[in-house]
């Protein structure tokens, strides 16, 4: 993944449908409002499914939409 998170002003980002298999949140800016990742080998079933919701989430504060779900607090305070 390159390095974003110098597009401060950058608030919605579509990387779906790529063949990510692995990304680094910090390369993303941190006032990001929705990112959508769907139809990467990252999101498949298995083990990095939740795991890599659980980061983006924690590590982005200002974001509410990942993957066209909401992020309620409630998700936020459980990881």
């Amino acid at each position: 993944m390159f390095e974003l998170r110098f597009l401060q002003k950058l608030e919605f980002l579509d990387l779906s449908g790529n063949k990510i298999k692995e990304a680094e949140v910090a390369y993303l800016p941190t006032n990001l409002f929705a990112l959508k990742l769907l139809g990467n080998p990252l999101c498949q079933e298995g083990t990095h499914k939740f795991s890599y919701r659980r980061d983006f989430v924690l590590a982005l504060e200002n974001l509410d939409t990942l993957d066209k779900v909401e992020v309620l607090p409630a998700e936020r305070m459980s990881y």
